[in-house]
Formats: C-alpha cells, sequence, structure tokens
C-alpha cells in the first residue's frame, strides 16, 4: 500500500506507475517496480520457465540458477538428488507414487528404497538371499574352483595315509622331543594296560597309574610288552630314585679307578 505522506520519486519499469523508494536502493539501481506483482514480471522477461523433473511443474528460474537441476519443492529436490546418486553407483533408480525404487541387480525385481537415521540406503540387491547369491561360487572373490572330495576311505586306508605322515616322514618334523618314546608308544602302552589291568604291580594302587621301562627308552629304544610295566606314581618315583643312586655309584666307581 502507497504511503500518502511520501513523494513518489521513481518510476516503475512495468506498469510506468510513480512510487516511493528508498535512495539507497535507487543508486544501487535496485528500485525498477512499484510492487511484487510488478516485479515477478519484470524478472520473468529475464529468466526461463522450466518443469520440475518429478512432477513437469512450471516453475520460474533466475538467470543466475541452473534450470537443468530445478524442482518446485525440497522434497522434489531430494528425490531427485537420490535418484542422480544411485545413478552414479550404477544402479537402476526410479520414481512411483513419491516413492524412489531400485532395482535388485540378482533378481532383476524393484524394491522400496530404506532411510535410516544417517540417510537413504543404496542396497544393490533386495533380501539377504540375493546379496549372498552375488558370492557363491564363481562370484566369490576367495573362489579357487569346486572342491573335488572323492570316494570316502576306509578306516584301514585312512590309519595308513596317518601313519605314513607320522614322525620322520611328516614335513614339520624337528627331530621330536625329550618325551617323545616312539610311533608304537602309544599302542604298546595300551596294550600294558590291558594286561596288568590297570593295578600297580608292587603295591597294587589303581590311582594315578603310569607304564614304566624296566630298560630305560634313551638306551635300549624298546617298547615291547617284556620291557614295560605298570605303576603308580609313588612307586615309579621309588625305582627312578633306586635307578639315580645305581648310576652315581657306578659313576663314583669309575672316577675311583
Amino acid at each position: 500500500m502507497k504511503n500518502p505522506h511520501r513523494k513518489s520519486n521513481a518510476l516503475c519499469v512495468v506498469c510506468g506507475n510513480p512510487f516511493y523508494a528508498r535512495p539507497n536502493l535507487i543508486a544501487k539501481g535496485k528500485a525498477k517496480t512499484c510492487s511484487r506483482k510488478c516485479g515477478a514480471e519484470h524478472y520473468k522477461k529475464n529468466g526461463k520457465i522450466v518443469q520440475c523433473k518429478i512432477c513437469d511443474k512450471d516453475i520460474y528460474v533466475k538467470p543466475s540458477d541452473k534450470a537443468h537441476n530445478k524442482c518446485c519443492c525440497r522434497e522434489h529436490a531430494d528425490m531427485f538428488k537420490r535418484v542422480k546418486t544411485a545413478e552414479k553407483k550404477g544402479m537402476l533408480a526410479t520414481i512411483k507414487n513419491n516413492e524412489i525404487y531400485l532395482k535388485c541387480e540378482n533378481c532383476g525385481m524393484w524394491f522400496m528404497q530404506v532411510c535410516n537415521k544417517k540417510g537413504p540406503v543404496y542396497t544393490k540387491t533386495c533380501s539377504e538371499k540375493c546379496s549372498h547369491a552375488n558370492f557363491q561360487g564363481e562370484n566369490n572373490p576367495n573362489y579357487k574352483g569346486a572342491v573335488n572330495r572323492g570316494k570316502k576311505r576306509s578306516y584301514a586306508a585312512r590309519l595308513s595315509i596317518s601313519r605314513s605322515k607320522r614322525g620322520e616322514n611328516n614335513w614339520r618334523w624337528q627331530g621330536g622331543s625329550k618325551r617323545y618314546r616312539g610311533s608304537d608308544w602309544r599302542f604298546a602302552r595300551k596294550e600294558a594296560l590291558r594286561r596288568d589291568s590297570r593295578t600297580c604291580q608292587k603295591c597294587g594302587s589303581k590311582h594315578n597309574i603310569v607304564v614304566h621301562h624296566i630298560d630305560p627308552y634313551k638306551d635300549s629304544k624298546n617298547n615291547r610288552l617284556s620291557n614295560l610295566v605298570t605303576l603308580c606314581r609313588s612307586c615309579h618315583i621309588d625305582v627312578h630314585n633306586l635307578l639315580i643312586a645305581k648310576s652315581k655309584k657306578v659313576k663314583a666307581c669309575q672316577v675311583a679307578r
């Protein structure tokens, strides 16, 4: 509404009517129209009328704006941006009923795009089943050909293969530990326990049972049943103490000579 107390100092470019404008706007060359209606008509002459990318509605675009990315509202602008982002990621996207649908790479079905707290999620598959299918078989980067399991071997065949790769025949063999008693030690130990009914041959105890070499294994390398006897822990310690005492006497006699 015009102020009657102010004198008009400018002419409208569109309708030619005089109007009042602030002197600083006149100095800058911005006071050209008397009202919003005349201002809209004046700027339409310099700008362009384009269609919204989503709903095809006519929009006025200023010369300084980019007309190829213009939408009628923020919601449509956001939808158009999401479609462009999906295309950059190599995905097919479309808009239907104001919702964005993506195409599954595995089954080819269209599914609605999901949004979380961080924003829209760009998944290339519609479900976990399709996502796992992309990494099965030859699609898996770690695929090294199908596994050929062959025929199921018998127990005797598997046992012979296992024995052929034990001890010194194994490529990781490093000489064995001090407690190593040979490849047949486990079998011989079981047979000795079975023969002696898991009882100590000195005190008759059935607790803390061990199998003792009569002739030490480091000297005889003998795991035969005639060289094995079942003892309890305490009797085993007593036997070893006697052997140590005898070895000390033999060494003392050798030194005296």
